[in-house]
């Protein structure tokens, strides 16, 4: 979608690729591919503006900005070995005292 000039990119990442950070390629709208670095740690939306890489200003000089919003996809089927390593995971922050919902009071 645009807003202005600057255009608004939904971009899928696995959770790994949130949690550890990753190198993904994203279509830019002049046909061009680029490659954005996802933060390690990044929630799902969390957005990542590029300069320069948005439509073309009607009202002046130069581009947008191509804004990417990140949305971590969680799969709808596992094999046993990634449910594995998610109960493996979810063990480890337990026990290191994560608790998602903390600011909950739960």
């Amino acid at each position: 979608t645009r807003k202005g000039a600057d255009v608004l990119r939904d971009v899928p990442v696995s959770v790994a690729e949130a949690a550890l950070g990753a190198s993904v390629v994203v279509p830019a709208p002049d046909g061009t591919k680029t490659r954005e670095s996802v933060p390690a740690g990044s929630q799902d939306g969390t957005e990542l503006k590029i300069s320069g890489k948005g439509a073309p200003n009607v009202k002046g000089s130069g581009s947008g900005a191509l804004r990417i919003t990140f949305h971590v996809e969680i799969p709808k089927h596992m094999t046993e070995q990634q449910e594995q390593a998610m109960i493996d995971f979810q063990a480890a922050c337990e026990h290191a005292g994560q608790n998602v919902r903390e600011h909950l009071g739960v």
